[in-house]
């Protein structure tokens, strides 16, 4: 009985080292269903940086969309996107749906200029096939140099800036040197898929 018990005794602390199976990521696909699907952990992430651009028309040819997306806002003056159009937009294609959470706009003291040349007044719209848009963020009165724009959970693909009164005086130049979109998005710690579906 001695024998018995210490060999219990270590088969039960040997399998206390080991741990117990972490489950936290096990989901119940539906129910009633016998599939089980592994749920990947989710990070904030800006999904636009270095995505497709467009935009209304820019002040210079090396001030254009894709300026508001490159994750810089050190370059220089020129590190941004600025327009002087009578309908000032900025449009990015994040080239699949994701579930945004907010925003963060670098207006253009960020990038060092004057505090004076801040968006004014902006909305930001979303939408899933680039053409039906939803305003999700409204902003009048702003003067500062970073806004940051928290929204509830909204799947979208596409993003438009609208810019509706450029600087804090009545002056019509819109300068933008980042438009960041921040959404969840799996971190690849778990594949996403049940790698047992289907297996013997």
């Amino acid at each position: 009985r001695f024998r018995l018990a210490l060999l219990y005794g270590t088969l039960v602390m040997a399998l206390l080292a080991m741990g117990a199976p972490d489950y936290r990521y096990l989901a119940r696909a539906a129910p009633g269903s016998e599939e089980n699907a592994l749920i990947a952990p989710l990070a904030i992430t800006n999904v636009a940086l270095n995505k497709p651009a467009t935009g209304s028309a820019p002040c210079n040819a090396n001030e254009g969309p894709a300026k508001a997306f490159n994750g810089s806002v050190s370059g220089g003056n020129s590190d941004k996107w600025c327009s002087q159009a009578g309908t000032k937009f900025l449009q990015v294609d994040l080239g699949q749906n994701f579930s945004i959470t907010s925003f963060v706009v670098r207006h253009a003291s960020a990038g060092g200029e004057g505090a004076g040349f801040n968006t004014r007044a902006f909305n930001i719209q979303v939408s899933a096939n680039g053409t039906n848009f939803t305003s999700v963020v409204s902003v009048t009165n702003n003067t500062q140099g970073v806004t940051t724009h928290p929204i509830s959970a909204t799947t979208a693909r596409f993003v438009r800036l609208n810019i509706t009164q450029a600087e804090q005086t009545n002056n019509t130049t819109a300068r933008i040197y980042e438009l960041e979109v921040f959404a969840d998005v799996p971190t690849g710690g778990c594949s996403g898929t049940n790698v047992a579906q289907g297996k013997a």
